[in-house]
């Protein structure tokens, strides 16, 4: 039986199981600084297949239909990263989308998923959440996974559109099953 989240999010680094040949996303531990930067920490591998071709499919779906439904909010745009040092060393992260209502000081971070997964949940709090608080002081912080299939992995509150994200924004991470 795998662990939950909050148990992997409790592991040091090195004592994590891996799934599928990946490891759990890092987290942050005593987060030093944080910035964002249009630099790309690697070079691009060159055209993607299979599985992650379809999963930036998904991911360019949900990007394109929560620009439709935003409304006033602006969204972050998508090829910038996050440099960060923390007591790991030097990092970069990525959120899939980040919804910005500025006048009402919310935040959305989106995680999209072809099928529901546990790393969602350790990417949004173990990683995204502390990086944006760093990097956006001061306001609402919702996490969203977004995602198209169900998997075995347990789920929290789900919701049908974000705004019934607003209304549950202190309901942990919400959980959305986008079928585009």
């Amino acid at each position: 039986m795998s662990p939950t989240a909050e148990a992997l999010l409790k592991m040091p680094v090195g004592d994590a199981p891996t799934y599928r040949y990946r490891t759990p996303p890092r987290r942050i531990e005593g987060l030093f600084w944080a910035q964002w930067t249009p630099t790309v920490p690697h070079h691009t591998a060159g055209k993607l297949s299979g599985a992650a071709a379809r999963g930036m499919t998904y991911q360019r779906k949900c990007t394109k239909e929560i620009r439709r439904i935003s409304g006033g909010g602006s969204v972050l745009d998508p090829k910038w990263w996050i440099r960060f040092e923390d007591e790991n060393g030097l990092g970069w992260a990525q959120p899939d989308i980040c919804l910005d209502y500025e006048d009402d000081g919310v935040l959305f971070i989106l995680e999209c998923k072809l099928t529901h997964h546990e790393f969602a949940h350790l990417q949004l709090e173990g990683l995204y959440s502390p990086l944006l608080e760093y990097t956006h002081p001061g306001r609402a912080h919702v996490l969203v996974e977004m995602f198209k299939n169900f998997g075995g992995a347990k789920m929290g509150t789900q919701i049908s559109d974000l705004d019934a994200a607003l209304n549950k924004a202190h309901a942990g991470i919400l959980h959305w099953n986008y079928l585009p």
